[in-house]
C-alpha cells in the first residue's frame, strides 16, 4: 500500500502545481503526469496481496 499512497500523493501534487499555471504545455504535461501516477497507483493496488480477512468460524 505504500506504493499506492506514494503514487496518489504524486498525482495530487501534479494537479496542485498545474492548477497554479495558466493553460500551457507545462500545465498539460503536469496533468498527463497526474494521470500516469493514478494509473500506477491502480496498478500497485492490483499487484498488492490482499489483506487477510477475519478467520471463518465453523458451525
Amino acid at each position: 500500500m505504500e506504493a499506492t499512497d506514494y503514487f496518489r500523493e504524486q498525482a495530487q501534487e501534479c494537479r496542485r502545481l498545474a492548477g497554479g499555471l495558466s493553460p500551457s504545455r507545462d500545465r498539460d504535461a503536469l496533468l498527463m503526469l497526474a494521470v500516469h501516477y493514478e494509473r500506477e497507483a491502480k496498478r500497485a493496488t492490483q499487484a498488492a496481496p490482499a489483506a487477510p480477512g477475519p478467520p471463518l468460524r465453523s458451525v
